[in-house]
């Protein structure tokens, strides 16, 4: 039993006193030392008849609780996750927070960590590839968390306990047993992600050293990812609005408009115009439009997915602050924000250097991402709607936006009105014949393929090669260039 807890040696010895009155015997611990507190007065209902024991740890750490799995063999964390886990978890103080680390066996870590990565139908080529990668990356890192050696979140690997093992991703670790990729004898650091976006990313492209053991931009058969999926069409209503319908809601009866730009013609009724071509049902379409209404096309897009996605579109007043806030001061853009355009790509094409502004701005690597206001990779595209050279009388032309006061929209019908902030979206014809959107404010759409960073092995990769026939050896020797796969022996 522990009592009281004296801040000098005069409380000390008053409190040993009372402990030795009282009839007790009592020696002085060191300050510091590792305990733990057990109260059995608690209630978690209001009521003394739910009383539960309370554990409490010293915020000076040094001292662990274990807790042991259940006759079910699972054991339950319910104030976070209400996940089910195998093995132990580990109750401390780590940095004045509450720590909970669960102890398991590696192999069966890797059940529920393949079986959080890919799908449980994907063949069994692929579930082997993700469990040595899986396995590899884990034993690679040590003990990288100061009491742990990885975290559950994609900061190290997707982790759910028993919720996300299934037979599959089992039989997928149990197959590989102990089989780790070593390059130069080491274990690798197998990075991984879940689409490529049709080709992997160079390492050159984030960190600026060449890792041996990557490919580098290497194709990568992701398109599975859209199997079954509908394009959708970029369209303009009447009223000026930009959005999206699904493609088997609209068909193209050969009908022109004023400027002699192709009009297609809705087919059914109360059909949703959407801000993205995917169907969110948290978010409020932009407009609805009926069986016979006319549309004009300004062009097709995949439906969006981890592989091909569209995002915005993006204020620049969000833009200019997320962005700035990965830069140190001395690098910040001086806002207004006018104009975002990628800079410079790497060897797969990903966006390395941006200008902002007409400025470089120089990140590295995923910060791009989060820069960006959490776009799913660096393998993207940035379209600037107030981006524009008009061509005037005389040769003359204008740079857009430039602050030199508005501008004049001619339409198709001969009619004239201003573009400004509130005139909504003007639709124009380039010098190519190409349909833009344009609007008076500077706003970006961000569209981009693939989920991640892109480094390492595709999982929807896998799953394509999986299915042209290779095995795992082979799926991760594509990915990871000069490794060789053997036992490890760790567990």
């Amino acid at each position: 039993m522990r009592i009281g807890q004296a801040a000098g040696q005069a409380e000390l010895t008053k409190l040993q006193a009372a402990v030795a009155a009282a009839g007790f015997s009592a020696q002085p611990t060191a300050a510091g030392s590792a305990y733990a507190v057990i109260r059995d007065d608690v209630t978690y209902t209001g009521s003394a008849t739910n009383s539960a024991p309370l554990y409490a740890l010293s915020a000076s750490g040094g001292a662990a609780l274990q807790a042991d799995v259940q006759a079910d063999g699972s054991i339950q964390v319910v104030e976070r996750s209400k996940n089910k886990y195998r093995g132990s978890m580990q109750i401390s103080v780590l940095n004045n927070n509450l720590a909970v680390v669960n102890v398991v066996g590696l192999e069966p870590y890797l059940y529920s960590v393949v079986g959080a990565e890919v799908g449980a139908s994907w063949p069994a080529e692929a579930q082997k590839a993700q469990a040595v990668a899986a396995r590899s990356y884990a034993l690679a890192g040590g003990v990288s968390y100061q009491i742990a050696d990885v975290v559950d979140n994609t900061y190290s690997q997707a982790y759910n306990g028993l919720g996300s093992e299934n037979a599959n991703s089992t039989a997928g670790v149990q197959a590989t047993a102990g089989e780790v990729m070593t390059y130069g004898g080491k274990i690798i650091t197998a990075m991984f992600g879940a689409s490529a976006g049709g080709i992997t990313a160079d390492p050159l492209e984030y960190a600026g050293n060449a890792i041996p053991y990557y490919a580098g931009a290497v194709r990568s058969p992701d398109e599975g990812i859209q199997k079954g999926k509908l394009d959708w069409y970029r369209v303009a209503l009447d009223s000026g609005t930009v959005g999206y319908i699904r493609g088997d809601l609209l068909a193209d009866k050969g009908q022109k408009n004023e400027a002699g730009l192709a009009m297609l013609t809705v087919t059914g009724n109360d059909v949703q115009v959407r801000p993205s071509p995917r169907v969110q049902t948290d978010v409020k379409p932009l407009a609805s439009v009926n069986a016979g209404a006319l549309v004009l096309s300004l062009g097709k897009t995949p439906e969006y997915t981890n592989n091909s996605w569209v995002e915005g579109p993006l204020s620049a007043d969000k833009l200019l602050a997320t962005i700035n806030a990965k830069l140190s001061d001395k690098n910040k853009i001086q806002g207004p924000l006018r104009t975002l355009e990628v800079s410079e790509t790497g060897a797969s094409g990903r966006a390395v250097r941006l200008k902002a502004n007409g400025t470089t701005v120089q990140l590295y690597g995923d910060s791009w991402r989060s820069a960006l206001g959490g776009v799913k990779s660096t393998l993207f595209k940035i379209d600037e709607t107030a981006r524009a050279t008009i061509a005037g009388a005389n040769g003359a032309s204008r740079e857009v936006p430039d602050g030199a006061g508005s501008l004049q929209v001619l339409g198709g019908d001969g009619t004239v009105r201003p573009l400004d902030s509130a005139g909504g979206n003007a639709i124009v014809l380039n010098g190519s014949g190409q349909v833009r959107a344009i609007t008076a404010s500077p706003q970006f759409i961000v569209t981009g393929t693939g989920y991640g960073h892109g480094l390492g092995m595709s999982q929807w990769g896998a799953l394509g090669l999986a299915e042209q026939g290779y095995d795992y050896k082979k799926i991760l020797q594509y990915y990871y260039k000069d490794i060789k796969i053997e036992k490890d022996g760790a567990s």
